[in-house]
């Protein structure tokens, strides 16, 4: 497969999932986020791993305008498909949203590519990473207002409920925490608490 074949193969997986992610969302996580942005003006968010944009188009109309979203990722295929799906969004009370994107490698992110930021966010990104990487992704974004939601934590409830459940969450754990050639081990349920250690 080419690398766009991949890209499409994967936006088609991100569109999949884009409702059920919609829904699973604590939207009770975002008065104290509105209350953080009440004085910023534009709201500049960074979206880490933003995919085809799916926590923008939630977002964005979640939250006071006028926005400023800052899309990274390293696909640019995902990016570009992110910029399409979010113009002509509008933030709540009908402020404009404006987006930018910046490819590249997002565990690289120092605290001064994100020097602009009200807002960080990401979107079924910490359990993904390595330990390492999630260190520096939390040093970038200290003493910034950030929001990462979807994060796999190893509980997993299957309805209806069927004897090789624990067999399956078990292998999909494991799944999780494989080894990413070039990086190591990806957390995959422990990077909640590696990311609350750090």
């Amino acid at each position: 497969m080419s690398d766009g074949d991949d890209t499409a193969a994967f936006a088609g997986w991100l569109r999949l999932r884009e409702p059920a992610d919609a829904a699973a969302r604590a939207g009770d996580t975002l008065a104290p986020v509105r209350r953080r942005l009440a004085g910023d003006r534009p709201v500049v968010i960074h979206d880490l791993g933003a995919g085809t944009g799916s926590m923008g188009r939630w977002l964005a109309p979640r939250l006071p305008g006028p926005q400023h979203w800052v899309l990274h990722d390293r696909d640019p295929g995902l990016l570009e498909r992110a910029r399409a799906a979010l113009a002509g969004l509008a933030a709540s009370g009908g402020g404009a949203v404006t987006v930018e994107t910046r490819q590249g490698d997002i565990t690289r992110l120092s605290a001064a590519d994100l020097a602009d930021a009200s807002l960080v966010t990401a979107s079924a990104l910490l359990d993904m990473l390595t330990a390492e990487e999630v260190e520096r992704i939390v040093a970038a974004c200290a003493g910034r207002p950030t929001l990462f939601t979807l994060t796999v934590v190893g509980r997993v409830r299957l309805t209806p409920a069927d004897p090789l459940d624990a067999e399956v969450a078990a292998a999909f754990d494991d799944h999780q925490r494989r080894v990413a050639p070039g990086r190591g081990a990806l957390l995959g349920p422990d990077a909640v608490a590696a990311c609350v250690s750090v």
